[in-house]
């Protein structure tokens, strides 16, 4: 029998049990701490933190857009009512996203904004978005709540696309475009799923990478605003997927990725090479993007693959 107000002994499962939810917990949290530490040498300490809490809240907001809560419009109006305006013009979107690259800073793209201008003006193009190229980086990992939470504050790596919008011509206007490329089952169920596929599509709700409420907040960092680098981009990046997809190259986690292939899309785009290299070269991007810096290869052996023989 045990002494009145003496302290009953411990199960030792239970201490195996406290250790090991504490240790778990630790480890997330110094997950946490590295990528928050990260975001600020990413953005810079002011800007980092702005972005945190503001992703904090698009977060929350894709969230209940996603469940039906709010539509696009009020979904809209909480996150950029104030900052864009209520009811906005496609220019007013235009300028208001222009300030962060004059800023020489990416744009927050996420999934409330996307899907407003889809529902109110029709696609995402040219007349609310700077028209320009951009490497985009979204998100890794489970959509399913708390994913959405866990992939943006707990894993730094992100998966790189191409994203080109066109320039308005003479009042005829064209939906931007991605490129983008993952496991050939994520496109095309059945066969070979195992080996990298890319694609090149129109940027709408459905293709791979348009914002969604599981992986609601990308980047994209601008390359080019040159009309003519506008125009040729999308061209070569349709002959580097197809050339790509031709290999039928197997998918790896460290290379031969999404981002090896981005380095294939960069490589062939034909902007200003000091340019590419000033996106690619930092440490932080590498880390953000890794594989963005890799060559995609026929073998281990020298021949490089045709689209992508310039290196990577």
């Amino acid at each position: 029998m045990t002494p009145t107000g003496a302290q009953r002994p411990t199960h030792p499962t239970i201490r195996l049990a406290a250790g090991v939810v504490l240790a778990a917990a630790a480890v997330v949290g110094l997950v946490l701490l590295v990528n928050l530490g990260l975001t600020l040498a990413l953005f810079g300490p002011r800007e980092g933190v702005d972005r945190v809490v503001g992703d904090w809240r698009r977060i929350q907001v894709a969230r209940s857009l996603g469940a039906g809560a709010l539509s696009p419009a009020q979904a809209y109006r909480q996150v950029y009512g104030e900052t864009i305006g209520p009811n906005p013009r496609p220019q007013d979107v235009r300028a208001w996203l222009w300030r962060d690259l004059e800023a020489g800073e990416p744009i927050v793209w996420d999934a409330v904004l996307a899907r407003y201008l889809v529902d109110r003006f029709g696609a995402v193009d040219g007349r609310s978005v700077p028209p320009g190229v951009y490497l985009a980086a979204g998100p890794i990992g489970p959509d399913r709540w708390p994913g959405p939470i866990l992939t943006h504050y707990g894993v730094f790596p992100r998966h790189g696309y191409i994203l080109v919008v066109p320039v308005p011509d003479a009042g005829r206007v064209r939906p931007a475009v991605e490129a983008t490329a993952s496991l050939r089952r994520d496109f095309r169920p059945g066969g070979d799923g195992d080996s990298i596929f890319a694609v090149v599509s129109d940027y709408a709700p459905g293709a791979f990478d348009f914002p969604t409420p599981g992986e609601p907040v990308h980047d994209l960092f601008l390359l080019s605003t040159d009309p003519q680098d506008i125009r040729t981009v999308e061209q070569r990046l349709r002959t580097a997927a197809a050339t790509l997809n031709g290999a039928e190259l197997g998918y790896g986690l460290l290379s031969r990725n999404s981002n090896s292939a981005l380095s294939c899309f960069l490589t062939i785009s034909g902007l200003p090479q000091a340019r590419l290299e000033a996106v690619r070269r930092p440490f932080l991007t590498r880390l953000r993007l890794p594989g963005v810096r890799q060559p995609l290869w026929r073998s281990e052996g020298p021949e490089a693959l045709a689209a992508c023989a310039e290196g990577g």
